[in-house]
């Protein structure tokens, strides 16, 4: 093995040993087996990751079940407009003519209103 290779091996492992340490013991044994650090990010990613906010579209819309409870009507409504504008940020529209703007509209309506 020459010294470029030796020293990607060297390299590799060291990323590996992070990745796989900073994970929770359970979490991480299957991906003790894996060669490259690139196939450790892959795996995790493919199981973990979350590219459409759906997780997160869930907590929020979830939180919309809120009551108002001893709070007065100025704070709850705050409460409520935040939840909307962090949900509109979770959104990505490609948008590619006029009515789509409309459609946008009406679905950030409905999300009031449900």
């Amino acid at each position: 093995m020459t010294l470029h290779g030796r020293k990607w091996k060297a390299e590799n492992s060291l990323i590996m040993s992070w990745m796989i340490n900073s994970m929770e013991c359970s979490i991480g044994k299957p991906y003790l087996f894996l060669s490259t650090a690139q196939e450790v990010w892959e795996a995790a990613k493919d199981c973990y990751s979350d590219f459409e906010n759906s997780s997160r579209i869930y907590d929020l819309k979830k939180l919309w079940q809120s009551k108002q409870g001893g709070q007065d009507v100025t704070t709850y409504y705050h409460l409520f407009l935040t939840l909307w504008q962090e949900l509109d940020q979770c959104y990505e529209e490609d948008w590619e003519n006029p009515k789509d703007a409309e459609r946008f509209k009406k679905r950030e309506e409905n999300d009031r209103v449900y």
